[in-house]
């Protein structure tokens, strides 16, 4: 049976034309997150936080077009995304701005509005460049392989900006340590702010990791015949699984708080990272399809 194809407008990552619902969750939504990112900018650089509402709503705006876009396409191409690299680095984006507005809203601080602004813009031109898939492979049909793989990558969106966050907490605390306000104190969230927010981030990305597992111990035992194969890409995630789910430990039960959690959360992080550069060809993974 041949591969599944979506057909006519924009180009896609084999080269052929795709329609408008395929290039909408793509280009279609990159100047809006630009737009987003330049009014949080604008807002950061002339230390006017009132502006930054506008950031927020231009970011609304733009990350539930993009959902809304990415249903679309999926709907009418027959499988949901995403299905390939540049469809993963587009629901990245999107998932990080709505893990972002979650937290913003939680926690009524914008100061980090700039920065996630910029990852969020780089993930969407990379995805774009890279175009949706056009052809999806036999392997991954009707197997509920798109939603596996946005909770996977919705898991790590929330644990990028954990990581964010606990960096920007351990930074302030440098300087507030060393009696030299400046930039960093005055303008982003404050250390207790930071904390919460890196804390509600954790716990979100945990659960959607938590959720991924377990449908991909599912889709396993579809293709493979087992849930469990010792794949280095299930062990590694199973790994960042477990040091999240200690950080999330060590702060419910041993009140671990501020500038240790924030170590606990890069080093799961740092694993994530690791992971991804040895999948991209130092290890050889069943998770290769085509």
């Amino acid at each position: 049976m041949r591969p599944r194809t979506f057909s006519s407008g924009g180009r896609g990552e084999k080269g052929t034309t795709v329609g408008p619902a395929a290039v909408a969750p793509f280009w279609g939504v990159l100047p809006l997150y630009l737009a987003a990112t330049l009014a949080y900018a604008w807002a950061f650089f002339t230390d006017r936080p009132d502006r930054s509402r506008w950031g927020s709503v231009l970011l609304t705006v733009a990350a539930f077009a993009q959902l809304a876009a990415l249903l679309t396409f999926g709907r009418q191409r027959g499988e949901w995304p995403p299905v390939s690299s540049g469809e993963s680095l587009v629901v990245l984006a999107c998932a990080t701005a709505l893990i972002y507005l979650y937290v913003e809203l939680r926690s009524g601080a914008r100061g980090l509005g700039v920065f996630a602004g910029v990852l969020i813009v780089l993930f969407q031109i990379l995805g774009s460049l890279r175009g949706p898939a056009l052809e999806v492979p036999e392997i991954l049909r009707g197997l509920g392989f798109g939603p596996h793989v946005a909770f996977n990558i919705t898991a790590f969106a929330s644990f990028t900006i954990a990581a964010f966050t606990s960096l920007t907490y351990l930074l302030q605390y440098r300087q507030l340590r060393s009696l030299r306000p400046g930039l960093l104190m005055e303008r982003l969230p404050s250390l207790e702010q930071l904390d919460k927010m890196s804390y509600r981030t954790t716990l979100l990305g945990w659960v959607f990791l938590t959720m991924g597992l377990v449908l991909s111990a599912r889709l396993a035992e579809q293709v493979w015949g087992q849930p469990w194969q010792w794949d280095p890409k299930q062990c590694t995630t199973l790994l960042t699984w477990m040091i999240f789910g200690l950080a999330l430990f060590l702060r419910r039960f041993r009140a671990w708080q501020g500038g240790r959690m924030a170590t606990v959360t890069l080093a799961g992080f740092f694993s994530i990272v690791l992971a991804f550069f040895l999948f991209s060809g130092l290890l050889e993974s069943a998770h290769r399809f085509a």
